[in-house]
């Protein structure tokens, strides 16, 4: 759901973060935030793997309204020999 100011424009979205092994906070955001803005509003450094909505973005992508984010470590890893 948008807000509204008191001049009746936008003021701000509404996008959960969803950081596992945690809990899932709901942040505030102005208009055209980006998943970089709403992870750090959550707390959380955009060094992740991040979906939202089920789909792979990029922390300069912009969140909208009721979005999502599921936020997992980046996984590092293979054979060392």
């Amino acid at each position: 759901m948008v807000r509204r100011n008191d001049s009746g424009g936008e003021a701000d979205i509404e996008v959960k973060v969803a950081i596992l092994g945690q809990a899932v906070k709901t942040v505030l955001l102005p208009v055209d935030s980006t998943v970089g803005d709403a992870l750090e509003a959550a707390g959380h450094s955009a060094n992740s793997t991040v979906k939202c909505n089920g789909e792979d973005v990029d922390s300069t992508d912009t969140v909208e309204d009721g979005d999502r984010l599921t936020v997992s470590s980046k996984v590092k890893g293979g054979l060392h020999r």
